[in-house]
């Protein structure tokens, strides 16, 4: 719209959009030669998400805060305590960040971690795991040993309790 010569006031009212968020886009993702290009304004603004969304870039541009880190886990101090003191020293950074800091930049620290194993486990397992403990349970009456059979032993018999047509209980084999 800008080079149908539209100015910024139009081109919000036609995109149903504040002026001022045009205005902004306009500045912000303008090419050196002075001319806004939506192709150009696009990768600009990819680019700039895919920075914001750098992992643990907090931890590794701040050489203190990596050496304090460092430091405690080496004295077996768990992310969320980290985290919860460099809280109350005025530095805000999630356990999650340190976690991520020390799962894909310093796995050498992995084994200073109180738990070593995903902190997300389930814990009753899969549906297919807890199926195959179950069928692990199940005793086959063929598997059982010959002795049974004989039935010379206490507890040898299959016995259960029934009622019958007179209404009497009756032990059943």
């Amino acid at each position: 719209m800008l080079l149908c010569k539209k100015n910024q006031r139009e081109c919000a009212q036609r995109l149903g959009m504040n002026k001022s968020s045009i205005s902004n886009e306009i500045k912000r993702y303008t090419d050196e030669d002075g001319i806004y290009r939506g192709a150009s304004a696009h990768r600009k603004y990819l680019h700039k998400r895919k920075q914001a969304k750098a992992v643990c870039t907090k931890i590794e541009h701040d050489r203190e805060l990596q050496k304090y880190i460092i430091q405690k886990l080496k004295k077996f101090w768990s992310p969320e305590q980290i985290a919860g003191r460099l809280r109350t020293n005025g530095t805000v950074i999630c356990h999650e960040t340190i976690y991520t800091f020390i799962y894909r930049r310093r796995p050498d620290l992995v084994k200073y971690l109180r738990r070593q194993k995903n902190k997300y486990r389930k814990k009753r397992g899969t549906r297919a795991r807890i199926q195959a403990n179950k069928a692990s349970k199940v005793r086959m009456i063929d598997i059982r040993p010959s002795i049974v059979q004989t039935r010379e032993r206490t507890g040898d018999w299959a016995v259960d309790t029934g009622v019958g047509k007179e209404r009497k209980p009756r032990l059943l084999k």
